[in-house]
This record gives structure tokens, C-alpha cells and sequence, in this order.
């Protein structure tokens, strides 16, 4: 439940607004397989209830429960998917 912003931070120190999400959506998931910091900050809009899933237990569950986790690198390849295409029309659009 819920709603949050993705906020960037641009050179002039302003932040702006790329998309908003809602239930269901996931955030960081780049992070969590390049272990890079993540790109963005996520503002809640409304009040949300979020789940957070650290490296580590993501590690562990690997070992735990490997079916699962293909279950998820499977929904991620999708999500990615999906943006990278939402984001290839916004850049053939200013084109």
C-alpha cells in the first residue's frame, strides 16, 4: 500500500521527480546486484508500508532457498525489462 516518489539529485543542487510508484513496486534492485550506491532517493508520498532486503540476507537466502531466489532474478529481469523500454520510448520521444 502506498506511494512514493523517485527523486534524482541534479547538478544544481535541485532534486527532480522521475517517476512515481505504488503498491507492489520495487526499489534498489540495481544496487543489490552491482553493490553499487544507489542512484536515487525514494520519498514516501503517502503513508506505504515497504520491505527492505539487505545483501546479506539476500546471500543467505541464496543458500537457503535457491529456487526462490531464481523466482526473484526472474521477476527482476522482467521489471528491467520493462524499464529499460519505458526508457528507450522517453529518449526516442526527445529524439
Amino acid at each position: 500500500r502506498g506511494e512514493v516518489s523517485v527523486m534524482v539529485h541534479l547538478e544544481d543542487g535541485k532534486r527532480r521527480r522521475l517517476r512515481t510508484l505504488g503498491p507492489g513496486s520495487m526499489v534498489g534492485e540495481m544496487a543489490l546486484y552491482s553493490g553499487q550506491p544507489r542512484s536515487a532517493d525514494v520519498v514516501t508520498e503517502t503513508p506505504c508500508r515497504a520491505y527492505r532486503l539487505s545483501a546479506e540476507r539476500f546471500a543467505r537466502l541464496e543458500r537457503v532457498d535457491p529456487a526462490v531466489v531464481i523466482e526473484f532474478h526472474s521477476f527482476v529481469v522482467k521489471l528491467l525489462a520493462q524499464r529499460l523500454t519505458a526508457a528507450s520510448e522517453e529518449i526516442r520521444a526527445l529524439l
